[in-house]
């Protein structure tokens, strides 16, 4: 019990500041070689996601009517990979400039999110907590809207914890506002799109976000 509440700590004070927080892994993630166009669809907001007969739209959002110049899943591969690097190097400044600025705004400004996700991350080492490897799958479809790119993308995180191991598996929603050059993250931390939109409502009615999973406890034989 006081593990889960510990996860629950985590994604509450963190991840509810834009990004899952617990890139404490001092290992370098692998980057993300599966994303790429052969395995990426994109749709139209307007279109069903899971359709085989969804539109496939080309245009670039920062224009509305030309192609993209740059490729939007290429940029969000490295974007996240280097979103995850600043934090392994505890180089916050760095990995503010990859959460939702909304969400920095929410939490106080850029000095407030600072100062909470280092005291965040002080509060996490205490417990005792190792993250041992950070992977993301490949993000579910590209959906342009009028004025974004969005998805979804899977995180799933491996740590040690007093007593065992542990395994969390995560939603990020990543958003483009120029065509694929710059993308913003951050967790879904359990709550539904309807929810979602609420705060954010710009997010497209075609973005799939998987129900929560519960964490996965490997506990050390006694």
């Amino acid at each position: 019990m006081k593990h889960i509440k510990m996860i629950t700590l985590i994604c509450l004070v963190l991840v509810a500041s834009g990004a899952v927080y617990v890139y404490t892994s001092k290992e370098t993630p692998p980057p993300i070689d599966s994303m790429t166009a052969n395995n990426i669809e994109k749709v139209e907001d307007g279109g069903t996601a899971d359709s085989p007969t969804s539109t496939i739209s080309t245009k670039n959002t920062a224009t509305s009517t030309e192609k993209p110049t740059i490729n939007p899943e290429s940029t969000l591969g490295v974007q996240a990979t280097a979103m995850n690097q600043a934090f392994l190097a505890k180089d916050y400044e760095t990995f503010a400039t990859f959460v939702n600025p909304k969400l920095i705004e929410v939490m106080g400004g850029k000095q407030r999110f600072l100062s909470v996700t280092r005291e965040g991350m002080k509060g996490i080492e205490s417990e005792g907590w190792v993250l041992t490897g950070i992977t993301f799958e490949k993000p579910f479809k590209l959906i342009y809207t009028d004025k974004e790119i969005q998805t979804v993308l899977t995180q799933n995180m491996k740590g040690n914890i007093p007593g065992g191991k542990i395994t969390v598996k995560s939603y990020l929603i990543a958003t483009s506002n120029n065509g694929g050059k710059n993308w913003y993250f951050f967790d879904t931390d359990g709550k539904s799109l309807k929810t979602l939109t609420l705060a954010f409502p710009n997010l497209s009615s075609q973005l799939y976000i998987p129900p929560t999973v519960d964490p996965v406890f490997e506990y050390d034989a006694e």
